[in-house]
Parts: structure tokens; sequence; C-alpha cells
């Protein structure tokens, strides 16, 4: 499979960034709320509209995808070997460092019959198995799951898109602001 360029990945990652911030989907509540009544727990679960959220996750996963030309990895490699700024350089390795710790852990533990998942695990689940592709697998998976361990896997999979988004965002900074890479 042919590759861009460096150059050419670190000009389609500002054009996936400005694609990402458009979505209508990052306008919408994703959130999970909690209620204890008596010895009663509920739950009540915001997404954006499905076409919203699909659309968002088309774009964010190829920051996720290895052999994309935005794989956020291999761009902060890229941009790392040419920053020169030395706090664009040092949050060059922050932000790698942070990608590396959410393919294996997270803030909040999730566990289910099959074992522990990390956040990438949950974001795969979540978008492969419920949004994106009908993964026999995954759905499966999911299926097994109780109600509210399903609500923490999707809470663990925004907080992973949100993560990669977050770290794009700053790379994207320093393509634009560093005298190494502008």
């Amino acid at each position: 499979m042919a590759r861009r360029s460096d150059e050419d990945r670190l000009r389609l990652l500002d054009i996936v960034m400005d694609r990402i911030a458009a979505e209508p989907a990052l306008q919408e509540p994703f959130s999970v709320k909690l209620t204890f009544e008596g010895n009663e727990l509920s739950q009540e679960v915001s997404e954006p509209s499905r076409p919203n959220l699909r659309s968002l996750l088309m774009e964010v996963r190829k920051l996720d995808a290895p052999g994309d030309d935005v794989y956020l990895p291999e761009l902060l490699d890229i941009i790392a070997s040419r920053a020169s700024e030395p706090a664009f350089q040092q949050g060059l390795k922050d932000a790698r460092a942070h990608y590396d710790r959410m393919q294996a852990s997270g803030d909040l533990v999730i566990r289910d019959d099959e074992g522990p998942m990390s956040p990438r695990q949950a974001f795969e689940l979540w978008a492969y198995g419920e949004h994106l592709h009908d993964d026999a697998q995954k759905v499966q998976r999911i299926e097994k799951m109780h109600p509210m361990l399903r609500a923490y896997v999707r809470s663990a999979a925004v907080g992973y898109m949100d993560g990669l988004i977050r770290i794009a965002a700053y790379a994207r900074r320093v393509v634009r602001n560093d005298p190494g890479l502008t």
C-alpha cells in the first residue's frame, strides 16, 4: 500500500482534525447518569444521534488504525523527530506516554467474563460492536454484559475517543507552532 509522504501526512492530520471539530456529535451529549433510589439502581444513557456518532467515529478511528496515514503513534514519532522547541519535545513525550497508557489501562478498571478491558478495547467493543460494524464476537460480548457494565464500557470508550482527539489536537498545535515543523 502506497503511503503519503511525512509532510502530506501532517497536512492530512490538519484536515482530519478540522473534520472532527466540525462533527455535530461533539455538540450532542455523551453521558451516563446513575440514580440510587432506595435499594434500586437505575441508569440513563445519552449519546449523540446514531448517524452523527457514526460520522464522528469514522473520522476518529483514523487516528487509531495502524496503516492509516494519520495513525497517531506514527504521527507523534514523525513530529517528535522534527520538533525543535524543548517544551514541545517534552509535550510530545508526555502525549506519547499518555497514548501508550490508554492502550493498557485507564482510570476505571472494567472486567467482564472475558477478563479486564483496556480503554482501547472498550473503544473497539463500542465502535465495532455497536456502531460501525456488527462484529459477531464483539456483539456477543456486549450482549452478555449487564446493562450497567455496558454503560461503563461506553464511558471508557468515549474517554478513549476524547483522549485520541486531545492528543491529535496537541500534535497539530506542535506542527503549526514549532519552528522545526512550520
